[in-house]
This record gives C-alpha cells, sequence and structure tokens, in this order.
C-alpha cells in the first residue's frame, strides 16, 4: 500500500510539475542605429509601463561577442504558457510599441526556451549582471541523453561548485537548423571570473570516479552537433524588472 501511495504521490508531483513550467520568451532585435538615447528613452517608458513585474515582466540584455554582438535580447519571464497567452496587448501597449520598434532593424527572432529547475542551480538571490551562455545544437534525437548527460553536470556543479548560479533551459519551439536547442546560463558580476581556474575535468572525476571525464566527452561528441559560446550583460537602464532575481523562483 506504501508502494501505490509513493507511486501516486509522485504522479501526482509530475502532474504539477507539468502545468507550472516555466517559460522564458527571448527576442533578439537589432538597432537600426546602435544603443542610442533615444532607443533607451522609448524602451524604458514601455517596459516601465507594460513590463516592469509579474508575469509578464522583463529584461533587456545587449549582446557582447559571436556574430550577433551589437544586438540585444529582451526577455520576458519567468512566466508560463497561460500568461503568455494573457500578455499585454493591442491598444496602447501596441502604440506604444511601435515608438520602439521604429528604431529597430525589421528582422526579428522570437524563442520560447523552458527553464529547467532539476538542472540548474540558483543558491542565493543575486542582482544579474553578466550571462555566460552556451547554446548548444543536438544531433537529431539526442535529447534525452543530452539530458543525462546534464544531470552528471549538474552533480558536479551542486559538489564542487555550490555558489554558482546556473540555469538550463530547453527550446520548446525549436528546429533542426538554427542550432539552439539548449541554453545552459552561468551568471556572473565582473569578468574577472573569466580568469578563474575551473579545472572542470578534474572536478568531474573527483564526483564520477577516475577515467569517466573521457566517457563524457566521447558521449558528447556522439549527441552534439555544435555549440556557441557568447556573452550577454544586462542594460537595467532599458527598464523592465528590477536586476535582482529570487532564488525561490528558480526552484
Amino acid at each position: 500500500m506504501k508502494k501505490v501511495l509513493s507511486f501516486l504521490f509522485s504522479l501526482l508531483c509530475m502532474s504539477l510539475i507539468a502545468q507550472n513550467d516555466i517559460i522564458f520568451e527571448l527576442v533578439t532585435i537589432t538597432p537600426k542605429d546602435g544603443i542610442t538615447e533615444e532607443l533607451v528613452s522609448k524602451m524604458k517608458a514601455h517596459n516601465d509601463q507594460f513590463h516592469s513585474e509579474g508575469a509578464h515582466g522583463a529584461r533587456v540584455y545587449s549582446i557582447n561577442s559571436g556574430t550577433e554582438a551589437g544586438k540585444l535580447i529582451w526577455v520576458m519571464g519567468p512566466t508560463t504558457w497561460s500568461d503568455i497567452e494573457n500578455r499585454p496587448g493591442g491598444g496602447d501597449h501596441d502604440s506604444d510599441w511601435a515608438n520602439v520598434t521604429g528604431l529597430l532593424e525589421n528582422e526579428v527572432r522570437v524563442e520560447y526556451f523552458e527553464f529547467e529547475p532539476t538542472l540548474s542551480n540558483f543558491p542565493v538571490d543575486f542582482d544579474v549582471k553578466n550571462l555566460w551562455i552556451r547554446m548548444t545544437d543536438l544531433k537529431p534525437w539526442q535529447g534525452y541523453r543530452y539530458r543525462a548527460l546534464l544531470e552528471k553536470i549538474h552533480k558536479v556543479y551542486v559538489e564542487k561548485f555550490p555558489n554558482q548560479s546556473r540555469g538550463v533551459y530547453f527550446n520548446e519551439l525549436g528546429n533542426s537548423r538554427d542550432g539552439r536547442d539548449v541554453m545552459t546560463v552561468q551568471f556572473f558580476d565582473s569578468l574577472t571570473w573569466m580568469d578563474e581556474d575551473r579545472n572542470f575535468a578534474a572536478k568531474y572525476e573527483e564526483v564520477h570516479g577516475f577515467g569517466t571525464w573521457r566517457t563524457f566527452m566521447s558521449e558528447i561528441e556522439d549527441i552534439v552537433a555544435g555549440s556557441d559560446l557568447l556573452m550577454m550583460s544586462l542594460l537595467p537602464e532599458m527598464g523592465g524588472l528590477s536586476p535582482r532575481v529570487m532564488a525561490a523562483e528558480r526552484q
């Protein structure tokens, strides 16, 4: 009887989790003339009026490296599909957003990433500032294998880097061409973080055993088609949500 109750409780937990998926909407945009005072002013006015709190709150980030350096990413969330469906739109919202879009190129990319709390680590509240991001392109039908590897990586971070805030996100509406299936994000304050020698391979073997790193990398070669690294920074001057990230919202 206890086993039956335990099984039913597990199903209930799985159901609750499925009903409360945490979604982030990422909108990549290109300023016509760079980040001008006019763009900052109009973006801030829009975000402060329509996206400053709750499920429709948003932040704006600058892309600082890679082929998309100079572009911006407008990020709404954490939110849910139900809240996305009921987002601000039409009327005053769209009229005000038109003030922003007039300063942008026509090209735009919209993506929806689901946050995976069981593979992420948010030990404390912090103010978001800089982000180190890896976009991973998976070979067809390899998502389940990659998730298993992410579980092993997560164990290393929990045991060896317990203070590192790190998130894992899966592209909900991706495709086989853009190479943006999984996004892992590490949050840091200063670029001095990049100078730190974390010797991840050694730490991995301390957790999983001697020789396991070579096996891990062999599996990566089988599963991953490629990856893209980039750095981003929050632009608090563009309004919206405060920089504060609450760890409780990422559990």
